[in-house]
């Protein structure tokens, strides 16, 4: 690459860099459907099981939205999967980067677990009048670790945009 001096161990480390994003990304979804199909739904109807309140939600005509939801948070989960591939095949990837791509790909969990979520919640608060809204509170740690994400992200940004230049641009090398 012209006016980018590849470091040694550089693809390697950008390659841990690209397994560990999936793995938080996986993670992330995991953690985000069991909220949004499994536990949500539990809080909003207290002292009723799952299959109680999915015979209930069907009886009001209505569904949990099982595979849009998981339809909406496995995009996300192949989408890091692309990223990581990308990573892997490239000959000198950029741990910095790879790692704002997953970190971008976590802050954007936040809004992917609204939308996967939409679906469910208003199917609860249609059948037990509820707001719709969540009612257990594992959705709060995906959006803290979303807006972390979100931070650490700009950190990275900043820190490579000192290192290198604006707008990725790499300074020019030293004469040798």
């Amino acid at each position: 690459m012209a006016g980018h001096l590849v470091r040694p161990g550089q693809a390697r480390r950008a390659r841990v860099v690209a397994v560990v994003g999936l793995v938080l990304v996986t993670l992330y979804a995991a953690v985000a459907a069991v909220q949004a199909l499994v536990l949500n739904p539990l809080a909003a109807a207290p002292g009723r099981s799952l299959a109680r309140i999915i015979d209930d939600v069907e009886a009001n005509h209505d569904s949990l939205g099982t595979w849009v939801t998981l339809g909406v948070l496995v995009g996300g989960v192949l989408l890091a999967l692309v990223l990581a591939l990308i990573t892997w095949l490239s000959a000198a990837p950029r741990p910095c980067l790879v790692a704002a791509w997953f970190l971008g790909m976590l802050a954007a969990g936040s809004p992917a677990y609204f939308m996967a979520s939409f679906g469910p919640g208003t199917a609860l608060a249609d059948t037990y009048g509820t707001s719709g809204a969540d009612s257990s509170t594992w959705g709060l740690p995906l959006h803290l670790l979303s807006g972390a994400a979100l931070l650490a992200l700009v950190g990275v940004l900043v820190r490579d945009a000192r290192r290198t230049g604006p707008v990725g641009l790499a300074r020019p090398l030293p004469p040798a």
